[in-house]
């Protein structure tokens, strides 16, 4: 439902309100402060390493771009969902600001975790690898709290779509991320490293199969809407002159 201006809950801002439009500022900067954070997680070689490109990226510059590119489109991803999701929204109240807050304090470590997993040292470990993999399933699960919450109490525009299709592909992203740290544990943190980059890699394949799907069941059913107009159709039409009939032979005088 919309919330009017004289029809608003206590604690409950509004779209185009001053505290909603605070509230969206600070969460859209905590994403941007997260990704200029991600540049601190790479460290420059000494100039020796300059010589040559494979001089370079033995140093384990290539692992900390990868890592940099890795998480930045991460970041920017959850981003992107978190502005279609609050877009989708009429309102903003005290249980989905505080859910906003734990979201963005888990994007803010995100940087940290992605210093663990590129640093030459830790990084051949499996506890970096885990805990990195964790902090990313954390923010997709308290997205996913935020849209549920939100669609709970009301204030969100698209409460007709399935929950179930807005979350399957969060719920992707969970599984990945969490099946990397038995992995990590199991074959090492290159292997889990490539599960990870496997999900960035085929991530807009799986948003695209999604909206065709999505598209696919609009159409099936418009067709069967169609389809049922269609068969009451004939019993309308044949009605009418039946009526008609009935009409002349009580209306016109015998001859």
């Amino acid at each position: 439902r919309t919330f009017g201006v004289s029809g608003m809950r206590p604690g409950v801002f509004e779209r185009g309100s001053t505290e909603f439009d605070r509230a969206l500022n600070f969460v859209d900067a905590i994403f941007g402060f997260s990704v200029t954070l991600l540049v601190t997680t790479l460290e420059v070689p000494p100039a020796a390493a300059w010589q040559s490109l494979s001089s370079l990226l033995d140093t384990g510059l290539g692992d900390q771009l990868l890592a940099f590119v890795i998480s930045f489109v991460v970041i920017a991803g959850f981003w992107r969902g978190n502005h279609r999701l609050i877009g989708s929204f009429n309102a903003l109240d005290g249980p989905t600001l505080r859910i906003c807050i734990y979201l963005v304090g888990l994007v803010v470590f995100i940087p940290f975790t992605t210093k663990a997993i590129s640093s030459p040292n830790p990084a051949n470990l499996p506890l970096p690898t885990a805990v990195y993999a964790a902090n990313v399933a954390a923010v997709v699960l308290v997205s996913i709290a935020l849209t549920v919450v939100a669609r709970r109490r009301g204030l969100t525009d698209d409460a007709d779509e399935p929950l179930s299709r807005q979350l399957a592909g969060a719920l992707l992203i969970v599984v990945v991320f969490l099946g990397s740290i038995p992995l990590a544990y199991r074959f090492g943190p290159d292997n889990a490293k490539w599960a990870r980059l496997a999900l960035v890699a085929l991530g807009p394949l799986f948003g695209f199969v999604a909206r065709l799907r999505a598209s696919w069941l609009g159409r099936k059913s418009s067709s069967a809407i169609a389809s049922r107009m269609r068969r009451a159709a004939p019993s309308e039409t044949y009605g009418t002159p039946f009526r008609s009939l009935e009409t002349v032979d009580l209306e016109t005088p015998a001859r």
